[in-house]
């Protein structure tokens, strides 16, 4: 039953519901809160923590809007992460934050309000109306919330809502690795033309697992002939356009790769050093590799549609450029390589990554590591004695 001056009824879905008073708008008109729960007991709980926030937040904090918060957060970020990284930011804050709470003030956030708004884009978030964003995208837009409100919090000294942990479901990727098949065909014909760079730098990622952002910004003096090396520094890539009302909606960038281990040299094999070793002109020149050019650059996007054509025409399923990355890492896996050393070459931070989403055991090689138990198996001698003694 309701209780005089508490505010909590139970409602007709069997739900409870609580409410408080938040404050005042501009026209002095009450603006109520809303709490539910399964219980009375929840709701009350809930109740007096939404009550104990409300108090901790100074009057005029309460009335400032979440797109002042975010616009601060943002120039805090703009020379502290990279270029990408910012664009990323400010494309999730205009398409999916501010559209839903810029507005808000921030008396009225709660975490419940910041969970629907999480549970709306899974299920129907995208700007075309075709359903939800994907997990990950979603997440990024929550760990963005995390740090706006944590960046709030440490600016005016108060505490604001938090947004609850999310258990975001798990999203499935089905990773395509070249057959040694498709992979043998694929070789044959990138070395037919061996003066096509485009067609040198496929088959040079197929040997150093380069990502395509990479391949499309090496240069060739950053290929050491003389000790076999290859140095990794920079990435190519388009973002979208953070300079707002401008003409161009994205931009090509060039940048140090995504993490600190990205940046690496990787050995060479004498094969793939004998394609590049006629090129040797080339390589005192600060020009790109897939060009010969040093103010012309070919963007990853054109590339993925060059190695789609170049797999049409062998009648190759169509995959993404990054197939090579794990064609690669599933090749060094089968020869023996340490996966401590295969981690590195790749660039990645840790063991784990290459391990969970780049090694690929095919058939033939499960075929191989089973019979294995047979081969060291004490029976295995039984058995061929047996047989001999048959034959």
């Amino acid at each position: 039953m309701t209780k005089k001056g508490e505010n909590i009824y139970k409602r007709k879905d069997n739900r409870w519901e609580g409410r408080y008073l938040k404050g005042h708008n501009e026209y002095g008109k009450r603006q109520i809160g809303y709490v539910y729960g399964k219980s009375y007991r929840e709701v009350k709980e809930k109740l007096t923590e939404a009550k104990e926030h409300l108090e901790a937040i100074p009057e005029e904090i309460r009335a400032l809007p979440f797109s002042c918060i975010c616009a601060q957060w943002l120039r805090q970020q703009h020379n502290t992460v990279k270029q990408s990284t910012y664009a990323k930011y400010v494309r999730l804050l205009d398409t999916h934050i501010l559209t839903a709470f810029g507005t808000l003030p921030l008396s009225d956030f709660s975490p419940e309000l910041i969970h629907q708004f999480l549970l709306e884009k899974l299920e129907a978030g995208r700007r075309d109306g075709c359903g939800g964003l994907s997990p990950k995208t979603v997440q990024d837009i929550y760990m963005i919330l995390k740090a706006v409100i944590r960046y709030g919090e440490l600016k005016y000294k108060t505490q604001l809502p938090k947004p609850q942990p999310y258990p975001f479901p798990k999203q499935e990727h089905t990773i395509l690795v070249l057959s040694l098949n498709e992979q043998m065909r694929l070789e044959h014909s990138m070395r037919l033309e061996p003066y096509n760079l485009r067609k040198l730098g496929i088959l040079l990622c197929l040997y150093s697992g380069l990502r395509i952002g990479e391949i499309c910004a090496l240069r060739w003096t950053d290929i050491d002939l003389n000790h076999g090396i290859l140095h990794v520094s920079k990435t190519l890539q388009r973002i979208q356009n953070p300079v707002k009302n401008s003409t161009q909606r994205t931009v090509i960038i060039e940048s140090p790769p995504k993490t600190i281990s990205s940046i690496r040299d990787i050995p060479l094999t004498n094969n793939i050093l004998s394609i590049l070793s006629p090129f040797e002109s080339l390589h005192n020149q600060n020009v790109y590799f897939l060009t010969g050019l040093s103010d012309h650059y070919i963007e990853p996007r054109n590339y993925q549609y060059f190695f789609r054509r170049c797999l049409e025409l062998l009648d190759i399923p169509p995959v993404n450029f990054h197939c090579l990355r794990h064609t690669f890492a599933t090749r060094c896996i089968e020869v023996g390589f340490d996966v401590k050393t295969l981690s590195e070459i790749l660039g990645h931070s840790n063991v784990s990554i290459t391990l969970n989403h780049y090694v690929h055991s095919s058939i033939e090689m499960k075929r191989r590591q089973m019979e294995l138990l047979f081969s060291c198996h004490p029976l295995q001698k039984d058995c061929t004695a047996s047989e001999n003694r048959l034959s």
